[in-house]
């Protein structure tokens, strides 16, 4: 059985063959997403349907792969995407996964090979050979920041793992996630899992002109100023200060149950038996009741912070 890397690459391979036959997915990435046919080359973006999926799987007798590696659903045996692009995600070199989105009209755009282990980002070479770089929620966002000129990678959504943002620690990083409430929402959220992380962090937010809250990709496709105003925000952007939400300490490794974990100090100690739990750090603070000085735990960083 061929390993989990190589097979995916085969795939990409055959998405990429795919795509050049496809109008309507070339028309969905260089007209409605405008997406660079060098960005398409460079990021070996591909097209899946069932059908493909099907016929790739019987030219080169891969089904057991196939169903190894939830390319299709071993109960129906149908190709778990249809009708979508495809980008590769990539570790140097490795194939790790595979994201789709949906060409057309559909309640469920999103589309992801089973199994992603959330530890890596999206165009992660930038992360590995520059010191500061844009964060943005979806692929595309980050494809379409990188073709203009800026180091930008995907966290594969808006929620990252501790192991991500481990991979920022001492970057330079600026976030520039949706407008809508949720991205504003994660993009607090994000800052204060970065604090005492990263180097500095600088959210980002575009100027909105209209009701509707544009992402990255749709702003570049609105506006024909928009890498100008990047490049303005980036130059006028203000430093996320973690004191405004009672971020004191730089984080600290402790370790328990033989793992190794960063936590946040706030007040006089720590809990090291309830760290790490979802997204986020557990710490202890002070609290003042009726006068008489106490500790309670404050999730930093998470959903519930």
């Amino acid at each position: 059985m061929l390993q989990k890397t190589e097979f995916i690459k085969l795939v990409v391979k055959a998405g990429q063959k795919a795509l050049m036959g496809n109008m309507d997915a070339l028309n969905y990435l260089t007209f409605k997403r405008e997406i660079y046919l060098d960005s398409i080359k460079n990021f070996e973006v591909g097209y899946l349907s069932r059908n493909i999926i099907e016929k790739f799987i019987a030219d080169n007798s891969l089904n057991d792969e196939a169903v190894e590696y939830g390319l299709v659903n071993k109960f129906s045996g149908l190709g778990f995407f249809d009708n979508h692009v495809v980008f590769p995600i990539k570790n140097g070199e490795e194939y790790v996964s595979l994201y789709g989105r949906y060409v057309g009209n559909s309640d469920s755009n999103h589309a992801n090979l089973p199994g992603l282990r959330k530890n890596i980002f999206f165009n992660q070479d930038v992360i590995n050979d520059k010191p500061a770089l844009i964060v943005t929620e979806s692929i595309i966002d980050a494809v379409t920041l990188h073709q203009n000129g800026f180091m930008a990678v995907s966290g594969l959504g808006a929620c990252l793992t501790s192991d991500q943002i481990e991979l920022l620690r001492d970057k330079i990083v600026y976030i520039l996630f949706d407008l809508d409430s949720a991205g504003i929402e994660a993009t607090r959220e994000l800052c204060k899992k970065l604090w005492g992380v990263a180097k500095k962090i600088y959210p980002l937010k575009f100027p909105c002109y209209t009701t509707i809250k544009l992402d990255a990709n749709s702003y570049f496709c609105k506006y024909s100023t928009a890498k100008g105003a990047l490049q303005t925000l980036i130059k006028n952007s203000q430093e996320f200060k973690g004191a405004k939400f009672g971020l004191k300490g730089k984080q600290k490794k402790i370790k328990s149950n033989g793992k190794e974990y960063n936590i946040v100090e706030i007040g006089k100690k720590l809990i090291p038996n309830r760290i790490e739990r979802g997204h986020g750090f557990w710490c202890k603070c002070p609290l003042h009741k009726a006068g008489n000085e106490r500790t309670h735990s404050m999730f930093v960083g998470g959903l519930n912070a």
